[in-house]
């Protein structure tokens, strides 16, 4: 083989490589499961990624209060109950979507447990303001918008407070 065609071969598998990272997440995003989780915001800043809302779910919190098993991976088998998903059990391995039931993917820690990959919601700086005054003065918990995926992905798409809708944000 000469050299131009293994250097040919090494940048394709690099190209396919990138692109399968990002396939997951962007598959979800469009096809996935929507559900919609209560949420308890708090508001920092990256340097690197810009302003974002640190996703702390309510079925996480019961999550951590049922779960007493070792640390490590396991799956919250989350159940439709109106406004808001709620827990339904924990598992340790994923099931298949029900219409009304999804299991995704979770952490156990130091006894506490947390979703795998849904941890953050980004904002433009242009919506900064106005989102943090509708954190600071929301009525009702906020709401999150995901869409879980077939294989558990989970991404956060939009941020509901009192009424008002920030989002279709993905990370960047």
């Amino acid at each position: 083989m000469t050299e131009r065609i293994r250097f040919a071969i090494a940048i394709a598998l690099q190209l396919v490589l990138l692109a399968s990272i990002g396939w997951a997440r962007f598959d979800t995003a469009q096809h996935g499961i929507e559900i919609t989780l209560e949420t308890a915001p708090v508001d920092p800043y990256d340097a690197l990624a810009g302003y974002y809302v640190t996703l702390d779910y309510r079925v996480e919190r019961d999550a951590s209060e049922r779960y007493a098993g070792p640390e490590g991976p396991l799956w919250l088998v989350l159940r439709d109950s109106g406004s808001a998903w709620t827990l339904e059990e924990i598992a340790h391995g994923p099931s298949a979507p029900l219409p009304d039931r999804v299991t995704v993917p979770a952490h156990a820690e130091h006894g506490t447990v947390r979703l795998q990959g849904a941890d953050r919601f980004y904002m433009p700086e242009t919506h900064r303001e106005t989102i943090e005054s509708a954190l600071a003065t929301a009525r009702a918990p906020a709401l999150v918008d995901l869409r879980v995926g077939v294989d558990g992905t989970l991404v956060v798409t939009r941020l509901r407070v009192d009424g008002q809708t920030f989002g279709d944000a993905l990370p960047p």
